[in-house]
């Protein structure tokens, strides 16, 4: 599944692609405030037709993707910290990223609903799950396990400076850092990843 989280015009917006250069995105002209955490859930269901994204637990974008067929792009890794058709790199995000989970349902929606007050915990709809890192001097272009708290435990590649911050969580003790000078992380295409139905990503 093709699942694009950019900043446009330096404001997050969340798309789906249909394996072509085809993409629909939803997204306000606003970002989320900087130095607080905020939640933010992308959730995609067929039997709705649309996709929303919500910022703790407000909506604040929708969109009707009726006759839109999202598909697979089987060898695609999944990319945090990224949005991967900027060639010059302008679309590195930068700052912390903490408790990104990706499930196989639409856990959040249809309408409002109150943020997690806790950290995640996996569970069998849970494809991939990195909170609370472990902290190491991570090398790039090296694969760091424990990374992964889902029951597959993916491993992680770091790119840049892609690190860890012991000074700033959501919940826990630490996050995922990104400088937004050419760090990002990947994990490799799992069959797992592959949802027909509904998908959530989500994270602080």
């Amino acid at each position: 599944l093709h699942i694009q989280l950019r900043f446009a015009n330096e404001y997050l917006h969340f798309g789906v692609g249909d394996g072509s250069l085809s993409t629909k995105w939803a997204g306000p002209n606003t970002n989320p405030p900087l130095n607080t955490w905020t939640h933010v859930a992308c959730v995609w269901s067929r039997s709705t037709n649309t996709m929303k994204q919500f910022r703790d637990g407000s909506e604040v974008a929708s969109k009707d993707i009726t006759g839109f067929m999202p598909v697979n792009l089987p060898r695609s890794p999944l990319q945090v910290g990224l949005y991967s058709y900027k060639s010059d790199y302008s679309g590195l995000f930068h700052g912390y990223i903490d408790e990104f989970r990706l499930s196989s349902a639409a856990r959040w929606g249809p309408r409002n609903f109150s943020p997690p007050t806790s950290a995640h915990e996996p569970d069998g709809q849970t494809a991939l799950l990195l909170k609370d890192p472990a902290e190491a001097p991570f090398v790039a272009g090296v694969v760091a396990e424990g990374q992964d708290a889902s029951a597959s435990g993916h491993p992680v590649l770091f790119h840049g400076n892609a690190g860890v911050s012991s000074t700033e969580a959501k919940f826990g003790a630490k996050s995922f850092a990104f400088d937004g000078d050419g760090d990002w992380m990947t994990v490799a295409h799992r069959e797992e990843f592959n949802y027909a139905d509904a998908f959530t990503v989500e994270l602080w």
